[in-house]
């Protein structure tokens, strides 16, 4: 049956999409060189692809795979780059999309040790989601992750995406361990308070370098006494008592 002559089917186009914090750019089999450094930790791919070792062969067959699915027609696999340094630390991609339907799915994530717990993440969902919600015209972008994998549950959880329920068996990972999988979503009409959700995250998350320095309590009686340090006006106070005439003591 055809469709009406309204309907546009939704569009997977290459693009870079740029922060304050990360730049997103199409992946290619060159950045392997670029991204293998951050790859080689152990665990990393735990969620993703155990049994994948830390070798550059294993990354480039990694790649591949997603590029793979680039050339299907149904994904767009990105690069993660810093968006000060322009160094490489990880990947991300919009996959299993469907054109007719308006749908598809964010995911493929990981980042470096250096850029976890970085504004850089949240930054990479706000820049996804708005391409996909506001350019492609989604109206549903959803997110499945291992039931194991705690840190990928509550970083959907803190931005409002919505737990559909469990894949049971969803996946043979590369270890041969069969995994079970929460699925998350975000539709057209959550959109708006996602993007707030985002915003203020990134809001409130200091840079690194702008981090406030905590005090230690003072509790009476417990807190030491700290000296300040000894200055020019200082130093020059305590020679002027030094060089004071001694009293004479009373008998």
């Amino acid at each position: 049956m055809p469709m009406p002559e309204w309907f546009k089917e939704m569009e997977l186009r290459e693009v870079t999409l740029s922060g304050n914090h990360v730049i997103l750019e199409p992946l290619r089999m060159e950045h392997a060189m670029q991204l293998w450094p951050d790859s080689v930790e152990p665990g990393l791919f735990q969620h993703l692809s155990p049994g994948m070792e830390s070798s550059l062969a294993d990354l480039r067959a990694w790649i591949a795979r997603r590029l793979d699915e680039q050339a299907a027609g149904s994904a767009l696999p990105f690069v993660q780059r810093d968006s000060v340094t322009r160094k490489a630390f990880g990947c991300t991609a919009m996959f299993n999309a469907s054109a007719r339907h308006h749908r598809l799915e964010i995911g493929h994530t990981w980042l470096g040790k250096s850029h976890r717990k970085t504004p850089a993440n949240t930054e990479a969902k706000l820049l996804l989601l708005t391409h996909a919600f506001e350019k492609m015209e989604a109206i549903r972008v959803q997110f499945k992750v291992d039931t194991r994998n705690e840190a990928g549950i509550k970083a959907l959880e803190r931005i409002g995406a919505v737990r559909e329920g469990l894949m049971r068996s969803e996946r043979i990972l590369m270890d041969g361990f069969i995994r079970d999988a929460y699925v998350y979503s975000i539709i057209k009409e959550e959109w708006p308070a996602v993007k707030a959700r985002l915003n203020e995250l990134l809001w409130l998350r200091p840079k690194p370098e702008q981090a406030p320095k905590r005090e230690p309590p003072r509790i009476p009686g417990l807190n030491p006494v700290v000296t300040p340090p000894v200055g020019a006006h200082t130093a020059a106070a305590m020679e002027s008592i030094k060089a004071r005439p001694e009293r004479p003591r009373r008998a």
